[in-house]
């Protein structure tokens, strides 16, 4: 079977039936008197020459490039005010929190002193009491040697 027999396609029949043929496309013996254009090297062989310039961004003006600073600047400045606003936020939770404890503090500070004054005031009594113990042993000891045979009673 022959590879360049044709088969039924029908539907894309143009009538050029010449690449069906068993033999190769003839060419002529004589050279052409137009040689191939020589392409410089460099330059591309798929574009050609005359092809319009592609669309290269522009440079951008000293006005845009000025104007997408002041952009950028904004855009830090709203994000610094934001974050300012947020660190004033915490400061007055700070301050709020600071606040109650130093109220505990002072109530901590009135408790302590109250405690401290009862806890004295129960040492000055023991002491007294104490004291009272040990000068009442001492009266009856100095009494109990004095009249120690009964002599005190006696009447010289």
């Amino acid at each position: 079977m022959n590879i360049y027999t044709k088969k039924n396609y029908s539907s894309f029949d143009d009538g050029d039936d010449s690449y069906l043929t068993s033999d190769p496309p003839k060419s002529s013996s004589k050279p052409s008197s137009n040689p191939p254009p020589k392409i410089p090297m460099g330059t591309s062989t798929y574009l050609p020459q005359s092809s319009p310039k592609l669309n290269l961004p522009e440079k951008p003006t000293k006005t845009q490039v000025v104007q997408k600073k002041v952009d950028d600047v904004v855009i830090a400045m709203t994000k610094n005010i934001e974050i300012q606003l947020e660190n004033m936020e915490k400061t007055e939770d700070i301050e709020k929190k600071s606040e109650g404890l130093m109220q505990g503090a002072d109530r901590f500070r009135d408790r302590a002193r109250e405690i401290k004054y009862k806890i004295w005031w129960k040492n000055i009594k023991m002491k007294l009491i104490i004291g009272f113990v040990i000068v009442s042993i001492l009266v009856i000891l100095i009494v109990v040697s004095i009249c120690g045979d009964g002599g005190c009673n006696k009447k010289k």
